[in-house]
C-alpha cells in the first residue's frame, strides 16, 4: 500500500468515526426529558364539531404519550388506531379514534395547552417522543381539509 492510498484510508475512516460521534451525540440530544413517576394526564377527543366526543383523565406512569395511548388501547378495546412504528424517525401517527369517524381527506391532530415541549415548541412533537408531566391535558381533534 502506498502513502497515498494510507493517507486517503485514514482520512475515510476519520470522517466515518468524526459522522458517527456526532450522529450519536445528536441523537442523545433529542431524546425527550421524561418525568418518572405516576401522573394524571387529561385526553380529550373533539368531533367534527369540536363537541366533545371523550373527556377522561388517567393516571399511569407513562413517561411519554405514546406510552400512554398503548395503555388506553389496553383498556378501551384499540380506541386509538396508530400506523408507522416507535422506532421510526418521527414514530407512529393517530390514523383513527373510534369514538369519532372521520372521512377521507380528515387528518387527526393534537395539541397541549400546558405541556412544556408543546408550548416551547409552539406545535407538539410525534406521540413516541413526546414526553408527559403530571397534570398535562392534550386535545385531540379532527383536520379537515
Amino acid at each position: 500500500m502506498n502513502k497515498n492510498t494510507r493517507k486517503t484510508m485514514l482520512s475515510v475512516l476519520a470522517a466515518v468515526v468524526i459522522f458517527a460521534a456526532l450522529y450519536l451525540g445528536v441523537k442523545t440530544l433529542n431524546k425527550p426529558k421524561v418525568v418518572v413517576g405516576e401522573k394524571a394526564i387529561n385526553i380529550v377527543v373533539l368531533d367534527k364539531d369540536s363537541e366533545k366526543a371523550f373527556d377522561e383523565t388517567f393516571n399511569t406512569d407513562a413517561e411519554l404519550l405514546g406510552e400512554l395511548l398503548d395503555e388506553i388501547n389496553a383498556d378501551k378495546d384499540d380506541m386509538f388506531e396508530m400506523t408507522g412504528s416507535k422506532d421510526d424517525e418521527f414514530g407512529r401517527y393517530i390514523t383513527g379514534i373510534s369514538v369519532v369517524d372521520i372521512e377521507t381527506g380528515e387528518f387527526w391532530v393534537y395539541d397541549s395547552d400546558n405541556n412544556k415541549v408543546c408550548e416551547a415548541e409552539g406545535f407538539c412533537s410525534g406521540i413516541d417522543m413526546l414526553a408527559i408531566e403530571d397534570g398535562n391535558n392534550f386535545s385531540f381533534n379532527v383536520l379537515l381539509p
